[in-house]
């Protein structure tokens, strides 16, 4: 397993923490190309969102996730997250000229 390294936004303010997430080795460099970040939603759920660097954070992809344990939890959401990026194509952001 690899570590990868999340921005998770608190409530109430959204002031950005890290936290850290194992995945399967196979994915820690297609992780690495990624901007991944969480929060909470209240009462039981946790967001996931990720897009590409240098893409914008309108291409960005979700995960809605069960705050607990099972086929939906965090790491199986973010993993599944993850894997959606190997069938997405690069658009780089391209500057108005």
């Amino acid at each position: 397993m690899a570590t990868i390294r999340i921005i998770q936004y608190l409530r109430p303010n959204r002031r950005e923490a890290y936290v850290y997430a194992d995945i399967p080795d196979e994915l820690q460099d297609l992780a690495g190309e990624l901007v991944i970040s969480c929060e909470q939603i209240p009462p039981d759920k946790a967001m996931i969102y990720a897009h590409r660097k240098g893409e914008s954070a309108e291409d960005e992809l979700t995960e809605l996730a069960d705050n607990g344990p099972g086929e939906n939890s965090p790491d199986k959401a973010l993993e599944r997250l993850i894997r959606r990026f190997e069938k997405k194509p690069f658009k780089p952001v391209l500057d108005d000229q």
